[in-house]
């Protein structure tokens, strides 16, 4: 029955992103880069019930409307009761913000603007991480590690570590472009998996 669910989950997510994508191009790259990086496990919410979500603050959602009767209507819950970001209803509220029924039709656009904002910063914590995880400090790698950066080879490789015997250590990965073979083309597909940090 997991198994079961966790496909449809799965499925039903694959279908969210293609709607996602004609949608709101801006977003697609988070969510890419969600699913590349949380489990299908993760991406289950755990089901808030109505009593907690009562409990929520008004900062918990996306947007809080007050309706001509002096009724509060909050929409799109996507923090927990700590404040934090819950990824799983941060994306369930992405997905549902269209089905959102709004006192005030201008709202929807503060409020997907808001959600979005955290589903940028999410995208780049995740980016910075994996930077930091697999980045090549191209001051001190050997050829071979050098040679795993996008469109390096033994011939580049060797001119990285040719330039930093007779000219000393890259002061920043920009220098990495005045080595032969290394123009503003291939720095843009390398520049995000190397440093000169030690």
């Amino acid at each position: 029955m997991k198994i079961f669910l966790s496909s449809i989950l799965s499925q039903g997510f694959t279908l969210w992103m293609k709607a996602m994508f004609e949608k709101r191009k801006c977003i697609i790259s988070s969510i890419v880069i969600l699913a590349a990086v949380t489990s299908p496990s993760a991406l289950r919410a755990e089901r808030w019930n109505r009593k907690y979500i009562n409990s929520l603050p008004d900062s918990a959602f996306a947007s809080v409307e007050q309706r001509s009767d002096g009724k509060r209507v909050r929409h799109l819950p996507h923090h927990d009761h700590r404040g934090k970001i819950d990824l799983s209803h941060l994306w369930n509220a992405l997905a549902r913000i269209n089905q959102v029924k709004w006192v005030d039709p201008t709202n929807e656009a503060v409020a997907r603007h808001h959600l979005e904002e955290h589903a940028r910063e999410y995208k780049r914590r995740v980016l910075a991480d994996r930077e930091r995880q697999f980045s090549i400090n191209i001051n001190e790698a050997p050829m071979e590690e050098l040679m795993k950066l996008p469109y390096v080879g033994e011939a580049r490789a060797r001119g990285i570590i040719d330039y930093r015997t007779q000219k000393g250590p890259f002061q920043s990965i920009q220098d990495v472009t005045e080595v032969r073979g290394i123009g503003p083309g291939i720095f843009e597909e390398i520049k995000d998996y190397i440093t000169v940090e030690n």
